[in-house]
C-alpha cells in the first residue's frame, strides 16, 4: 500500500511540474493525458499484484514443484548410479575372462536390491563364476545373495 502511495505522489509531483514549464496549451494536454495513463498503470498494477497473492494456492504449487524436481534429481541420480555399478561389473567379469551384460536393480534409498548378470565364457577364463560373484559382491558392497547370474553356452 506504501508503494502505491508513494508512486502516485511522484507522478503527481512530475505532472505538476511538467504542466507549469510547458508553455503551450497543447503540450499541456499530452502531458495530462500521459499523466493520466501513468497513474492508472500504476493503480492498475497495483491492483494485479494484490490478486497475485492468493495464499492457499501459491505455497502448494510451490511444494508440488519442488517434490517433482526433487524426485526427477532423484531419479537421474538413482540411474547414474546404476549405470556405474552396471559398468564396474561388466569391467570386472571381463577382467576375469566372461562377456557379460549386467542389470542392476536400485531401491530408492539407493541401495542395491540385486543385480543380474548374464556370462558368456571366454576362450581364457581366469576365474570361476562363483569367485566372480563373490567379488562382485565385495566390490559393490552387498550380500552374495543379491547378485544372480546366468551362464550362456557358447
Amino acid at each position: 500500500m506504501n508503494a502505491l502511495i508513494r508512486q502516485v505522489a511522484a507522478l503527481s509531483v512530475l505532472w505538476a511540474i511538467c504542466e507549469m514549464l510547458l508553455p503551450g496549451r497543447k503540450y499541456q494536454q499530452m502531458v495530462r493525458m500521459t499523466a493520466g495513463l501513468l497513474v492508472m498503470a500504476s493503480l492498475a498494477s497495483t491492483v494485479f499484484s494484490w490478486l497475485d497473492k492468493s495464499p492457499e494456492a501459491q505455497p502448494v504449487m510451490t511444494v508440488r514443484f519442488r517434490q517433482n524436481a526433487q524426485e526427477s534429481y532423484q531419479r537421474a541420480a538413482l540411474t547414474a548410479a546404476a549405470n556405474q555399478m552396471r559398468s564396474l561389473c561388466e569391467r570386472l567379469a571381463d577382467r576375469a575372462g566372461y562377456q557379460a551384460s549386467a542389470t542392476v536393480y536400485l531401491r530408492m534409498d539407493g541401495s542395491v536390491e540385486y543385480v543380474q548378470l548374464t556370462l558368456k565364457a571366454k576362450p581364457q577364463v581366469l576365474i570361476p563364476a562363483d569367485e566372480l560373484k563373490n567379488r562382485l559382491a565385495q566390490q559393490l558392497g552387498v550380500e552374495e545373495e543379491c547378485i544372480r547370474f546366468s551362464m550362456e553356452e557358447t
